[in-house]
């Protein structure tokens, strides 16, 4: 069986996905990351399958929170704290030992970024942190829910 590599590749909704690499962090709320997916390539018979993994880069917009702007701000003030904004979410998700992406269903906003939670685990720490709650916790977001 041959797995056509030229065919556009769609994130599933619903789903999780790990993180393979930090590509870009644009600011406090959305991120450019390779999300590592796996693909059952060839059925081998006995209930064994062949798995194909490839990355998939995606746009991810947080699900729910809000972060100063940094491009357009109102004040000077908000510029400022949309780059503490920024600033944070580089150390946590850069010093991350795991970090997965929580996609949902028919969930892309007008600029085409998946609408997404970013969860983590820091290293030596079982606890998972969700990065838009770290925001607000630490007086860098607001949240929409």
């Amino acid at each position: 069986m041959k797995l056509d590599v030229e065919k556009p590749i769609e994130i599933n909704p619903d789903y999780t996905y790990l993180v393979n690499k930090i590509v870009k962090i644009t600011d406090g709320d959305t991120y450019h990351f390779d999300l590592l997916l796996s693909k059952r390539a060839l059925d081998l018979g006995f209930n064994l399958y062949s798995t194909v993994e490839f990355e998939f880069r995606a746009i991810v917009r947080l699900r729910y929170f809000n972060t100063p702007e940094i491009f357009r701000p109102s004040t000077p003030e908000e510029k400022a704290l949309g780059l503490k904004a920024k600033e944070f979410a580089e150390l946590e998700l850069r010093g991350a030992e795991k970090l997965k992406v929580i996609t949902y269903k028919d969930k892309t906003e007008k600029y085409g970024r998946y609408i997404a939670e970013v969860v983590y685990w820091k290293k030596g720490d079982e606890t998972m942190y969700d990065l838009g709650e770290e925001l607000v916790r630490n007086g860098l977001a607001v949240t929409n829910k």
